[in-house]
């Protein structure tokens, strides 16, 4: 199916995609961070979790993420990724390489779904999962999620 998402088109196989999210595991990491996107990654907006399913994706079940820093005592800036079934038919990468060892995400290739949620297409695959269909789109993430753990937020 062609998807037309800002200055991308992608051409997603989205039933492969959902039938490997249906059969994926959840986040197998027990560190703070991993713990609280699991639970609130369970109350993203609608407009981010429509993002997810139009896919094929389940948003409970990213191949990466991880807790960078905490802007307030309340919330969390995560980075991390998702896998699809697809390929980039039009679009610029996302990732400016600064040197052989430090690289960022240009902000103005970034899809923003709410206010604290944006996403980046990329065709620089990283930990992919066994026994993921092929071709392999990478969708990087930005989320400030809300701390929800009953313990205080370490990553301030």
């Amino acid at each position: 199916m062609i998807f037309d998402i800002g200055i991308y088109q992608l051409d997603i196989d989205t039933e492969k995609t959902k039938l490997f999210y249906t059969n994926a595991d959840s986040i197998g990491c027990n560190c703070d961070g991993c713990r609280n996107y699991a639970q609130a990654v369970k109350s993203l907006p609608s407009p981010v979790l429509q993002f997810f399913h139009q896919f094929g994706i389940d948003p409970e079940k990213p191949a990466e993420v991880y807790a960078n820093y905490a802007p307030s005592k309340d919330t969390v800036h995560y980075g991390g990724f998702y896998h699809v079934c697809g390929t980039i038919l039009a679009g610029t990468e996302p990732w400016v390489y600064i040197d052989p060892n430090c690289y960022h995400l240009d902000d103005q290739y970034q899809i923003q779904l709410s206010k604290d949620h944006s996403v980046y297409f990329t065709q620089q695959i990283h930990l992919l999962e066994n026994g993921f269909p092929q071709p392999v789109i990478q969708i990087e993430i930005v989320f400030i999620m809300p701390w929800v753990l009953n313990e205080p937020n370490p990553y301030l």
